[in-house]
């Protein structure tokens, strides 16, 4: 339950940084849909990366 609502936690900021940053940096603005696509896509390879990481420090 606990891994869920991180990653679920985690998929929302990303997704609201990917917009605030499109919004921002014109230039990286992949419009509102392909925002919220790199957002989803970008959070969920640093989830995978974080566990990947605590795994092979076991």
């Amino acid at each position: 339950m606990t891994g869920t609502l991180i990653s679920l936690v985690s998929i929302f900021l990303g997704i609201i940084g990917a917009i605030i940053v499109g919004s921002i940096y014109k230039k990286y603005s992949f419009g509102i849909l392909g925002n919220i696509i790199a957002g989803v896509f970008g959070s969920i390879f640093f989830i995978k990366t974080t566990v990947v990481t605590k795994k092979s420090k076991l």
